[in-house]
């Protein structure tokens, strides 16, 4: 075998390992990008936490609590769930699928999603324009739909929609 045979045979290894190595680096950026975006969505989400606090048993817009909504917590609410309705376009227009999935959403933002949606001032607030919140009650039924599919738990079943 000469020289030049040994140089060709190593120059084609040191390409496949470099190859190799830059499939693996691609595959690594993916997953750091699809984790970054989660923490993102997750701090945008954060923003709402007061808004949110306000569905737990003890807050001012717990289920049995039936107050009149100001002007000011009608918007903070409506904002809290375009936040939702931004989740539906990027699951729905396929923009993050192929980092993030619907099961990945669900473990995020489950639990305050649902515990939102089952919230009766919420479902009034729908209630006044469903037009408007089309995109929010497709994620709500295609959500509801997978979760039920996987067995997992209905947060505040009791005040699930119907149909």
């Amino acid at each position: 075998m000469s020289v030049s045979d040994i140089t060709g045979i190593l120059s084609v290894l040191f390409m496949l390992v470099g190859i190799i190595l830059v499939i693996r680096q691609l595959a690594l950026s993916r997953r750091i990008s699809a984790a970054d975006f989660a923490v993102r969505l997750d701090d945008d989400l954060y923003k709402y936490r007061e808004i949110f606090r306000e569905f737990f048993p003890d807050g001012k817009w717990a289920p049995g609590n039936e107050i009149k909504l100001n002007n000011e917590e009608m918007v903070n609410i409506q904002e809290y769930l375009a936040f939702f309705e931004t989740l539906n376009t990027l699951l729905k227009r396929e923009l993050v699928s192929s980092f993030l999935s619907i099961e990945d959403f669900d473990e995020l933002f489950g639990y305050r999603f649902f515990m939102t949606m089952h919230n009766p001032i919420v479902k009034n607030i729908i209630a006044l324009n469903p037009d408007s919140w089309r995109s929010l009650q497709a994620l709500y039924w295609g959500w509801l739909e997978y979760r039920k599919g996987k067995g997992k738990d209905i947060i505040q079943e009791e005040y699930q929609w119907i149909r």
